[in-house]
């Protein structure tokens, strides 16, 4: 473990938090433990923990040795001639304690964030938007998902060509490039047209310059809303069979 400085003891006591509404015994636990880190040291005695107290500006316990006495009974500490060590299993379990203050501390505190992480979307979209949704970038976030989904289209149609055009050429109902199913049914052409209006809109909508840039810097939900659906496309694309029928005439 590394070397802590004394000036660090309150930056351990704001990690704890709630140290002044502690009882004594607690408060000197976790004094103990805030001794072994800032000074290096395994062993300690009353009154340099006493020092911890009156360095943080709290009341003073008016028996040290009492108290530690009791954590000594609770096989918090050991006592060996004159001096206090803390049991090694509770300095891993405040270590853990800390470890996991210092995440909480370093994580985003819009819960929107935590959602983002969790929702799988599809790989080529977020290597595009996740950094700039982080930085609240929302408009090129979306901007860049709906600009990769045309460039997913062409790559695995083999078509060129862009916007409006690329996606009825692709996903046309009678004769397309890329089909959603095995174009059987009057369900399965639904289908198909369905899936290209979805693109087509994509284009014509939210790729639309004017669209994207309404988006202001606190709708984040909005924003991911539209990544979802980015997600959404690029996934279904994946699914996409060539169709082999294709008339090319």
């Amino acid at each position: 473990m590394k070397q802590i400085s004394p000036n660090e003891l309150e930056d351990y006591i704001n990690r704890k938090g709630d140290i002044e509404r502690l009882s004594f015994v607690e408060q000197i636990k976790y004094f103990c433990y805030f001794y072994t880190k800032i000074n290096s040291k395994e062993s300690f005695y009353p009154k340099e923990i006493e020092s911890l107290f009156k360095e943080a500006s709290l009341k003073v316990p008016s028996n040290i040795n009492a108290f530690l006495n009791v954590l000594q009974k609770r096989n918090i500490v050991i006592k060996f001639d004159g001096e206090y060590r803390l049991h090694r299993s509770v300095i891993k379990e405040l270590d853990l304690e800390f470890a996991e203050a210092e995440l909480e501390k370093q994580e985003p505190k819009n819960p929107i964030y935590n959602v983002f992480e969790i929702l799988e979307i599809h790989p080529k979209i977020r290597e595009v938007s996740e950094e700039r949704f982080y930085k609240k970038d929302y408009s090129v976030a979306i901007e860049k998902s709906f600009k990769r989904i045309i460039k997913l289209v062409q790559e695995r149609s083999g078509k060129t060509i862009d916007g409006t055009p690329l996606m009825e050429t692709v996903f046309s109902q009678k004769n397309p490039i890329l089909k959603f199913n095995e174009l059987k049914s009057p369900s399965d052409i639904n289908e198909q047209k369905g899936m290209m209006d979805l693109y087509r809109g994509s284009v014509e909508c939210i790729r639309n310059v004017r669209f994207h840039e309404e988006i202001e810097e606190d709708e984040e939900i909005m924003t991911l809303h539209l990544l979802i659906f980015a997600s959404f496309l690029a996934k279904k694309l994946d699914e996409t069979m060539k169709n082999d029928t294709k008339n090319t005439d």
